[in-house]
């Protein structure tokens, strides 16, 4: 999204905005302006980071004040608030609107430079009925053409040109997008009578480019653009089919003759990005491997379960859990068809099985699967084998889960002892146990012990993976957390950054473990009694989770939870308590009515009733 250069961002609610804001784009977008509105602008992912760089990127700011705007204006949490301080802070041109004179003032906890930045003197009324083409073409000529350009100065006198194309292109008048074009979706291209030099830019085959249009005559651009990028597109595609046929010949080739296949190299390239952590390359090789297996192997074939087990492998990494399961199941199916109930691999099946659900919540799922690849493990390999280590390790993070830190240090240690003897001290595996036993010891309070482990979890992680990856980014997370129990904020806040530095970069804004840092920050600022910086952050982990994990994750719950302390924190019961009994809904489906997470929240939702209790006697 970043690059897009947009004229206008365009802010507002849904609830009671987005009528007037449609009204208003699509018009704007009619005279040749650019603008961002979230429903047609968002891309998947990283959903705070757009806009961010969609209200930097943008010279004009137009808030649309309704009465729901106007009061998620006065709350830190809401992302209205969060998109007004960011104009302000990057120092956007403001141009509210004020939607048929229906301002009167603003709400009570309105801070001063929202009010200064919204105020009546800045506001542009767009009326209704008959009044709006011409408040409309006032708000183009006096107003927005100080700080852009003009297309046109009239809204009257455009022409509408409906383009269809079969693949995603931008349509370019000079120089300028003017319109973007979705495969298979018909648009508008909206343009003055006279000539114009008309560039056709596709997405997909970049090379395609320019034409000139001496009318404004529908037809004649209509068919440009779909038989000219039609011709091409067929060309390439019957280049890429020639090509594919080949490929195929070629790989049932060298499996006949024993060699080395194409299919096979492309899971060691993968393989190689998947320890780089560049798991979007890993992935494009791993689906390149499957695609000539089931081809050539077909779908029931030991080596293609394989890709599917590599795929839902990176999945996982990338957060999207639903898929991962897919790919696994996937995988499982075949092994246990194929291999048998009783092989390495089918275990390894129901290994990867239980740790999807263990990142879904879903711990009394994740403990079946973890426990049958362990017996199978056990029985088949032996019980000092790193893979039967890697099953007590899953084990032993359930029970971490679930606050049985006895028998979570029990499965914890019988998976260190077999790798520090087996695949020596300095080894990956053996630095993920240090780490989780140091998190064993921070949660029963000693914290001398899980510095202790955080760090040789840390020296083993940097020396073998590198500063910027995402293993080392958790231990910088996990002493970071260290710290913070000791009051050591300065340590702690360091060490958090570092994770989020790493995260960000390495697996994307919009990762869980990105959320995990996001939150952490929002405790230490909770400590600090610094709640508008605790708010930002646990709103962004908030937003993060909700879409990666989803509304029923116990980390969303978690996250809900936080933001309710917050809000507490401010006096604010009442938001507070909205909070918490979303939490404690979500943890009681969950994790069951008797987890000691579930006490905790309704202890929080006892004290923030009688708080307001309190508070509304006073008044």
């Amino acid at each position: 999204m970043a690059g897009e250069n947009f004229d206008i961002f365009i802010s507002y609610t849904r609830s009671d905005g987005e009528y007037i804001a449609t009204l208003i784009k699509e018009t704007l977008k009619g005279c040749g302006y650019r603008c961002f509105f979230d429903y047609d602008s968002l891309k998947i992912g990283d959903f705070w980071r757009n806009i961010e760089i969609a209200i930097a990127d943008a010279p004009i700011f137009m808030p649309i004040l309704t009465e729901e705007y106007l009061d998620k204006c006065q709350k830190p949490v809401s992302f209205v608030y969060q998109e007004v301080m960011s104009a302000i802070g990057n120092k956007r041109n403001i141009i509210p609107i004020d939607y048929d004179n229906s301002f009167k003032c603003f709400p009570q906890y309105v801070c001063e430079d929202i009010k200064e930045a919204l105020g009546a003197n800045n506001q542009k009324i767009i009326g209704k009925g008959q009044l709006y083409t011409p408040s409309m073409n006032d708000l183009i000529d006096n107003w927005i053409s100080r700080y852009i350009q003009s297309p046109t100065n009239t809204i009257e006198g455009k022409a509408n040109i409906e383009v269809y194309t079969d693949c995603n292109c931008n349509i370019f008048k000079a120089d300028k997008i003017i319109a973007t074009i979705s495969k298979d979706r018909c648009s508008i291209i909206n343009l003055s009578e006279g000539r114009h030099r008309i560039i056709c830019q596709s997405t997909e085959f970049p090379d395609i480019q320019q034409k000139e249009i001496l009318t404004i005559n529908a037809k004649l651009v209509a068919d440009f653009i779909e038989v000219k990028l039609a011709d091409k597109i067929e060309e390439q595609r019957k280049q890429q089919e020639e090509k594919r046929t080949c490929e195929i010949e070629e790989e049932k080739k060298y499996i006949e003759e024993g060699k080395p296949t194409k299919a096979k190299n492309y899971i060691k390239e993968g393989l190689k990005y998947y320890y780089l952590a560049e798991y979007n390359k890993a992935l494009e090789y791993y689906n390149k491997a499957l695609d000539l297996q089931i081809v050539t192997l077909g779908e029931n074939h030991p080596d293609t379960a394989i890709s599917y087990n590599n795929i839902g492998v990176v999945n996982r990494k990338l957060g999207d859990y639903v898929q991962a399961l897919e790919y696994h199941n996937k995988a499982l199916k075949i092994r246990e068809e194929v291999l048998g109930e009783k092989h390495p691999y089918t275990a390894g099946s129901y290994n990867n099985i239980g740790n999807v659900y263990f990142d879904l919540g879903d711990y009394v799922q994740a403990l079946e699967y973890h426990n049958k690849a362990l017996k199978i493990r056990e029985e088949v390999l032996g019980e000092k084998h790193p893979y039967t280590a890697g099953s007590y390790y899953n084990i032993g993070n359930v029970y971490y889960k679930l606050e049985d830190y006895k028998d979570a240090l029990g499965y914890y240690n019988k998976a260190l002892e077999i790798r520090k003897e087996r695949l020596r001290e300095k080894h990956p595996d053996t630095a993920s146990s240090y780490n989780n036993i140091g998190n064993v010891y921070y949660k029963l309070g000693d914290y001398d012990k899980a510095l202790e482990y955080c760090n040789k979890s840390l020296e083993i992680r940097k020396e073998l993976l590198g500063e910027n990856h995402p293993d080392t980014a958790t231990s910088y997370n996990n002493i970071g957390n260290v710290y913070c129990k000791l009051e050591d904020y300065v340590q702690a806040l360091e060490n958090y950054n570092k994770s989020l530095k790493i995260r960000r970069e390495v697996l994307g804004e919009n990762h869980p473990d990105t959320a995990t840092s996001y939150n952490n920050i929002g405790n230490l600022y909770n400590k600090l009694g610094k709640y508008n910086e605790a708010l930002e952050n646990y709103n962004k982990s908030l937003e993060i989770r909700k879409e990666r994990l989803g509304e029923k994750h116990p980390d969303t719950a978690g996250s809900y939870n936080n933001i309710g302390n917050v809000y507490c924190k401010l006096e604010d019961y009442k938001e507070a308590l909205e909070y918490y009994n979303k939490a404690l809904e979500i943890k009681k489906e969950r994790l069951g009515e008797k987890h000691p997470d579930n006490q905790q929240t309704k202890e929080n939702i006892e004290i923030a009733k009688r708080k307001l209790k309190e508070l509304q006697v006073k008044r």
